[in-house]
């Protein structure tokens, strides 16, 4: 498996680690974290693309959602990983 392919997974996980396992998202960690103040279609939210250098593109979040770009990299820092997440529509 690539690294980009295992990078794109391992930012799925921390994507649905956001939800309950009902499927709805769990707003007590979204406060928690402070993943709020930009839009997000947390019904389709995902990462799509992985480039070389480990740049994440997550679709569906507005590119201005500096919180959720931060989260996701720190908890991929914490898996070893660095990353820079990009957030488009």
């Amino acid at each position: 498996m690539s690294i980009e392919k295992k990078i794109k997974e391992e930012v799925n996980k921390i994507i649905r680690s956001l939800y309950k396992p009902d499927g709805k998202v769990d707003l007590e960690k979204i406060q928690k974290e402070q993943l709020y103040g930009a839009a997000v279609n947390w019904g389709d939210l995902k990462c799509v693309y992985v480039e070389k250098a480990y740049v994440v593109y997550v679709e569906e979040a507005d590119p201005t959602a500096y919180s959720l770009q931060q989260y996701i990299e720190k908890e991929m820092k914490k898996k070893g990983y660095k990353v820079k997440v990009i957030t488009e529509w």
